[in-house]
């Protein structure tokens, strides 16, 4: 019988990658893992305390103002990419200020709990 596994680094929790089949077969691979359900993905879940745990949406409500974007509740260390640029976020809300309006597509990312994601916004100026 299949089961599947998710193999992860121990330090993040970060899931690294499924594998479906035997318990013999994931010994076999090495590394940390750990049974999980078959809905479990690397890019929906994480490994705390010894279980599979959904990622958290990112709170991305934004305001527009000008040529001015802000993020208020972005949680320190996400990383943020827009147009080429990355910046990493700290306590303090997230001011983006753009030279012409348009719509721009701001990724976000890198925190192992949160789900990444992308937000588009239209600038008007």
């Amino acid at each position: 019988m299949n089961k599947v596994f998710a193999f992860f680094d121990e330090s993040s929790g970060a899931i690294a990658s499924i594998l479906r089949g035997s318990e013999t077969v994931a010994a076999i691979q090495g590394g940390r893992y750990l049974e999980v359900s078959p809905d479990v993905l690397d890019t929906t879940h994480y490994i705390t305390g010894g279980k599979a745990v959904e990622k958290t949406p990112f709170d991305v409500r934004h305001t527009i103002a000008g040529l001015a974007v802000t993020f208020p509740a972005l949680p320190a260390g996400a990383i943020v990419e827009v147009e080429g640029a990355s910046i990493t976020t700290d306590d303090d809300p997230l001011e983006i200020v753009f030279d012409v309006p348009g719509t721009y597509r701001i990724q976000i990312r890198g925190l192992v709990s949160f789900l990444s994601c992308t937000v588009e916004v239209t600038i008007n100026g």
